[in-house]
């Protein structure tokens, strides 16, 4: 054979492999997207798992890819809170009885205004007060601030040390049932 036809020959067999390659990936993929909503994780793990079957590349150890996987699961499963509007807020605070109002704006503006009954943990304490302050991780946490950005920020952060019944509801701005001094 003449160089100009193993020059061919070997650019169609790199095609056909990255063609393979490429349905068996995207097979994969559609098959997760429809049992599960598709995150970055996995379709990194699916990509994983196609060249782990359609390679003789060895990923050095089976110990990486657990530990993949396995990070993998922690941030598919990432804690969050429930965004709710300031109308089903108050419904919930005249509904329940053991719930806690939290206000994570500053010193200041709470001295200013604030809602009735809350309490303030400045949004820059959340990560090292909530455990203190906060006790009970399964009870209603009501969390607001200005106008809604530092709350979000705050009940994500409550969501990730675990607390399990987290409602932000945007900034005291949008509040239409009063403040207190």
């Amino acid at each position: 054979m003449d160089i100009k036809k193993l020059t061919t020959l070997g650019i169609l067999t790199v095609l056909l492999v990255g063609v393979t390659l490429w349905l068996f990936t995207y097979k994969n993929y559609s098959k997760v997207q429809n049992e599960q909503q598709v995150s970055p994780s996995s379709t990194q793990q699916i990509i994983s798992q196609s060249d782990d079957k359609n390679s003789n590349l060895d990923m050095s150890s089976t110990n990486e890819k657990t530990a993949i996987t396995s990070e993998n699961q922690k941030q598919n499963t990432q804690a969050t809170y429930e965004q709710i509007t300031p109308n089903k807020a108050k419904q919930l605070m005249d509904s329940e009885s053991d719930y806690i109002l939290l206000d994570v704006r500053t010193q200041q503006e709470y001295d200013d205004a604030h809602i009735e009954g809350a309490i303030l943990i400045p949004d820059s304490e959340i990560k090292l007060r909530a455990q203190e302050v906060l006790k009970n991780k399964d009870q209603l946490i009501l969390v607001y601030c200005r106008s809604g950005r530092r709350s979000k920020l705050a009940s994500q952060e409550l969501a990730n040390q675990g607390y399990t019944n987290v409602k932000e509801f945007g900034g005291i701005h949008e509040w239409q049932y009063g403040t207190v001094k």
